[in-house]
Order: structure tokens, then sequence, then C-alpha cells
């Protein structure tokens, strides 16, 4: 009996020492809802100094067909302006980099990150994902993310309900 209770306490403390280990808990950042909108194009748009006061402010989780741009087709620009705590180092890992979740984007995309091209993706139903290296991360100050996006057809924009970092 003695024998049982010493080696169910070990394999507890064993499994304790496991789930401990790989249940870090992970940071993630929910990127603002309203972001500044434009429709066209500007090649200095993705610079983070550009002067975007007199955009509108628009929904990243509504088509912009929604917002006031009924029946447009063509190039939208997007930009916000974030925070990221430098508590979020920690995550970058061995990748040195952290990852930006943007969800699907009508339809094709060219994403930037204080003024460096993070990614880009082709096609309207595909969630988007690219790596922020920490290189270009400003912890603690401002950071801009830039959205270039191009619509043929029908609804465009960004349409994710739910856009992070983590």
């Amino acid at each position: 009996m003695l024998f049982k209770k010493k080696s169910l306490l070990l394999i507890t403390g064993y499994l304790l020492c496991i789930l401990q280990g790989t249940a870090q808990l992970q940071q993630e950042m929910l990127l603002p809802t309203d972001w500044k909108f434009k429709a066209g194009d500007d090649a200095g748009f993705t610079d983070p100094d550009y002067n975007d006061r007199q955009w509108k402010k628009i929904r990243i989780d509504q088509n912009w067909e929604l917002q006031g741009y009924a029946g447009y087709n063509g190039r939208g620009m997007y930009r916000t302006r974030i925070t990221l705590p430098s508590s979020l180092k920690k995550q970058a890992g061995d990748m040195k980099a952290l990852r930006l979740f943007l969800g699907p984007i009508d339809d094709n995309d060219e994403t930037f990150f204080n003024g460096h091209k993070i990614g880009e993706t082709a096609g309207w139903d595909i969630d988007r994902s690219y790596l922020i290296p920490v290189e270009w991360i400003r912890w603690d100050q401002e950071n801009v993310f830039a959205i270039r996006v191009d619509d043929f057809a029908g609804n465009g924009g960004m349409i994710g309900n739910q856009q992070l970092i983590y």
C-alpha cells in the first residue's frame, strides 16, 4: 500500500512539473477596432510619420461598403498606431518576432509595420498572419501599422472579427 501511495505521489508530482512547464500563459494584445482609412493610394502612407489626421475612421471588422464606400472597388489604405509593451518581448522567443493575426481581408493586402513590409497575401477569404521582427518594434512607444488593400469586386477591406498580436 505504501508503494502505491509513493508511486501515485511521484507520478502526480511529475505531471505537475510537466504541466507547469507547458502551461506558460501567452499574452495576446487586441488591435484597436477603429483605424484610419482612405480610398486610393499614396506611396508614402507606410511611413510612420505620415500625416493621416484627415483620414476617416473606419472599423476593421466590417467591409468598407458598409461604412460609406458603397460600390467602391479599388485600393484602400488603413493605418493605426499602437504601443507594444515590453512585457511582450519574452514571447518573441527563438523566432525573435511577434505574430500579427489580421484574419481575412477582401481581396489582397500588403502589410507594413513601422515602414517595413511584413507580408502580403492574395485572396479574399484567407486569414492573414505575419511575423514582426523584434528589431523593428519600438517597445513602450508608438508603432504604426499600415495596410494597403486591393478590392476587385464585391465587398472590400479588412473583415476579420479579431485582430491581435501574440
